[in-house]
């Protein structure tokens, strides 16, 4: 995926949840969206592996060869759960999403590499680019349960 296509996808993302949260009551959000995870669980998920993969792609960057062990997300809602707030996911996406793009601007960033656990060698392009599609893949879900007006 090229730079441009990378940052509008992060970006477009970002400003659709927020749209979303704005317009959702917060009881419509806490309602089941599949298997045991709500609205706002979904929300706060995109949130955290935003965060994760912004600091991934960091470290990538900066670090000399840097490890990244696989997570589990399932795990990370449960522990999450009940203390999530909407609007401060949405800033959260926001601000990840933002970051992963200013990071890959510099020289040479999207090929610097770093070990996944599940993945193997992974360049800091390729971290921003999965989160690109996992982000899409949770957004889409989203915009056909909560479409605008």
């Amino acid at each position: 995926m090229d730079r441009d296509d990378r940052a509008f996808s992060l970006m477009d993302d970002a400003a659709t949840i927020s749209a979303i949260v704005r317009r959702t009551p917060a009881a419509r959000l806490a309602e089941v969206a599949f298997a045991d995870w709500t609205w706002l669980d979904l929300i706060g998920h995109v949130a955290d592996t935003a965060e994760l993969f912004a600091e991934r792609v960091r470290r990538c960057i900066e670090e000399s060869d840097p490890s990244f062990p696989d997570r589990d997300t399932d795990a990370w809602v449960r522990e999450r759960r009940g203390s999530r707030d909407a609007a401060e996911c949405a800033a959260r996406i926001a601000a990840e999403h933002m970051r992963i793009v200013r990071l890959l601007d510099g020289p040479g960033a999207p090929e610097r590499t770093g070990a996944h656990s599940t993945h193997g060698r992974v360049t800091a392009g390729w971290l921003a680019d999965y989160q690109v599609r996992h982000s899409r893949e949770h957004v889409r879900e989203l915009q056909a349960a909560f479409p605008p007006g």
